[in-house]
């Protein structure tokens, strides 16, 4: 099935259901409520996820568990979810290749860059299940700045250049 997908192909609901099945929600990690380095990865790793599984599943609702209020532009990474343009979009889950933060200045925060691999996504049609776009191990990148409020791991910004569109 997979050497058969090419752009052109046509590929019945079924088949994309075997290649993307539904994503699993992520649970937080117990280190949310560490102030450490590693607490700040494990949450940017936990927040890279959980915005993955929206994307995938087109359910803001699972951003929304991570966003304080205090993230600068999580309201168009949330709106993105559920843009015309997502809909087309099929993922498998990132796999991840490194996790770097650095501490911030000022405060209790990190900058954390993930390194990763996106296996397959696909592109659809407007109206049919003809593959218009297919990306296979493409590199990517997702930064974010995490700080600690209120016992917790928050996003403060997210900048993610694995979103295809």
């Amino acid at each position: 099935m997979l050497e058969d997908l090419k752009v052109g192909a046509k590929v019945p609901k079924e088949d994309l259901e075997r290649l993307f099945p539904k994503w699993e929600v992520p649970e937080p990690p117990a280190t949310l409520t560490v102030l450490s380095e590693q607490g700040a990865k494990d949450a940017a790793l936990y927040f890279d996820t959980l915005i993955d599984t929206s994307m995938a599943e087109r359910k803001p609702d699972y951003f929304n568990r991570i966003d304080s209020g205090d993230c600068n532009n999580c309201d168009a990474v949330r709106a993105a979810t559920t843009t015309a343009e997502n809909k087309k979009w099929h993922y498998a889950p990132a796999e991840i290749h490194e996790v770097t933060a650095d501490p911030a200045p000022r405060g209790n925060a990190y900058g954390v860059k993930i390194s990763r691999t996106n296996p397959l996504s696909i592109r659809l049609g407007d109206s049919d299940t003809t593959v218009k776009e297919l990306l296979k191990d493409t590199d990517s990148t997702s930064y974010y700045v995490v700080g600690f409020i209120d016992g917790q791991w928050v996003p403060g910004f997210v900048k993610l250049d694995h979103l295809p569109w």
